[in-house]
C-alpha cells in the first residue's frame, strides 16, 4: 500500500494530556505528552514526567502504552491498581475456664488476739471522747471572746513613750533633709550632663568641619597633580599622539627616562657640582643659580654635553673630542624647537629647564579689615 493511503494508528492519549506513566526504576510519576512525532518510521510519544529537566523526557511507541501509560492521576492509578485485600483470619475458640467451687471454711481468730483487739478499739474510744471534750472547751472559750464578759468587750490599748516618737520624728526630718539636699545634686548633674554632651557635640561639629576641609584640599591637590601628569605624559616625545607645546608654556619639561634617571638618581651617589650626597644636582644647594652651576663645570673641567671629564687641549674648553653625547641634543631645547647648535648641552645646564624646575614661591597678600573695605570699595 502506498504511504499515502496509509492509516495512521490511533492514539489513546492527545498532546499535552496528564497522565501516570511508569518510568524506569518502576514506580509511578505523573507526565504529559510534550509532543508527538516520527522517529524511524514509527510514530511516538514524547512524554515529559513532571519536575524533571527536559533532558529525561521519555520516548514510547503509539501502541506500546499499554502498562507503561494510564489516564487519571495519582490517587486514580492506586486506586485501581491497589492489591486485594488479605484474608480474614480465622476466629480462635474461646479458653474454657473450669471454676470449681470449694467449701471453705472463714478464718479463725485465737482467743489471745481477739482480746488484743476488744482492749485497742476501748483505747481509741476513749481518745476520742477526750478530744470531744478538748473541742467543746475551745468552742466555749471562743464564744466567750467573741460575744465578752460581764465587765464589757475586751480591750487592748497599744502605749509608746514620747521619747520614742521624738527619734523617729528627728529622724523622719533628718532623712527629709537628705532627700532634698540628694535631689538637688540629681539635678546639677543632669545639667552639666546636658552642657558636657553639647560641649563634645560641638567640639565633634568643628573636628569634622576641619577634617571635610582638609580632605577638600586634598583632592583638590591630587586632581591639580593628575592634570599635570596627564599633560606632561601626553607631551613626551615618545608619547602617543605627540604635539609640541608652545614658548610661553609655564608646565614643566618633563626629559627623556635617560637624563631623568641621571638626574634623579636615588641611590647613594655625590652631588657632580659639590660632591656631597644626599641632593640631587639639578638641585644643589651650594650653587643653585645656572650660572654657577657652569662655572662649577669650568672649574672641575668638565664636558658640558656628557658630564665626563674634559681632555680637548684644542678647540672648545667646553666640550672634549671623543664625547659620546656628540650627535644628541638637549631634550628640553630640542622639545621647544630650538635648532641644534643651541643645545649642546646637558640638562643640567639648560636654562629653559632650569626654570621650569626652579621651585614656585607664593606670597599671601595681608587681608584688609572691616572697615578698610567699607572705606575702600575699589
Amino acid at each position: 500500500m502506498p504511504p499515502a493511503l496509509q492509516q495512521k494508528p490511533k492514539t489513546k492519549f492527545i498532546k499535552d494530556e496528564k497522565f501516570i506513566c511508569i518510568s524506569t526504576d518502576n514506580k509511578p510519576y505523573e507526565a504529559k505528552i510534550v509532543k508527538i512525532i516520527t522517529h524511524g518510521g514509527m510514530p511516538m510519544y514524547v512524554v515529559h514526567f513532571k519536575g524533571t529537566n527536559a533532558k529525561k523526557d521519555v520516548k514510547i511507541p503509539i501502541g506500546g502504552e499499554e502498562g507503561k501509560m494510564f489516564k487519571g492521576d495519582l490517587h486514580q492509578y492506586y486506586m485501581s491498581h491497589a492489591p486485594p485485600p488479605l484474608a480474614p483470619m480465622p476466629s480462635r475458640p474461646a479458653v474454657k475456664h473450669e471454676i470449681v467451687e470449694r467449701d471453705e471454711e472463714p478464718p479463725q481468730i485465737p482467743p489471745s488476739q481477739s482480746d488484743n483487739t476488744t482492749e485497742m478499739l476501748q483505747k481509741i474510744l476513749e481518745n476520742l471522747e477526750a478530744s470531744d471534750t478538748r473541742n467543746r472547751e475551745l468552742q466555749e472559750r471562743i464564744s466567750t471572746l467573741e460575744q465578752g464578759t460581764s465587765n464589757g468587750p475586751i480591750e487592748r490599748i497599744l502605749t509608746v513613750s514620747e521619747e520614742t516618737i521624738r527619734a523617729e520624728s528627728y529622724y523622719l526630718r533628718k532623712q527629709s533633709v537628705v532627700v532634698d539636699a540628694q535631689a538637688k545634686m540629681i539635678e546639677e548633674l543632669m545639667k552639666e550632663k546636658k552642657n558636657t554632651e553639647t560641649n563634645i557635640m560641638r567640639l565633634v561639629g568643628m573636628v569634622q568641619q576641619q577634617i571635610t576641609m582638609t580632605e577638600n584640599e586634598r583632592k583638590k591637590m591630587i586632581a591639580l597633580h593628575h592634570n599635570l601628569l596627564m599633560e606632561n605624559q601626553k607631551r613626551l616625545p615618545g608619547a602617543h599622539g605627540f604635539s609640541p607645546l608652545p614658548q610661553n608654556s609655564r608646565l614643566p619639561i618633563m626629559p627623556n627616562m635617560g637624563d631623568a634617571q641621571q638626574i634623579y638618581n636615588l641611590s647613594p651617589q655625590p652631588c657632580i657640582f659639590c660632591d656631597i650626597v644626599g641632593h640631587p644636582s639639578i638641585h644643589c644647594p651650594r650653587y643653585p643659580t645656572l650660572a654657577e652651576k657652569r662655572g662649577r663645570l669650568e672649574e672641575k673641567n668638565l664636558c658640558v654635553r656628557c658630564l665626563a671629564p674634559n681632555t680637548n687641549t684644542t678647540g672648545s674648553k667646553a666640550l672634549h673630542d671623543p664625547c659620546p653625547q656628540k650627535d644628541r641634543a638637549c631634550p628640553a631645547c630640542s622639545h621647544m624647537g630650538l635648532a641644534p647648535p643651541a643645545t649642546r648641552h646637558h640638562l643640567l645646564v639648560c636654562p629653559r629647564y632650569h626654570v621650569s624646575t626652579e621651585p614656585i614661591v607664593e606670597f599671601s597678600q595681608p587681608r584688609r579689615s572691616q572697615r578698610q573695605r567699607r572705606a575702600t570699595p575699589y
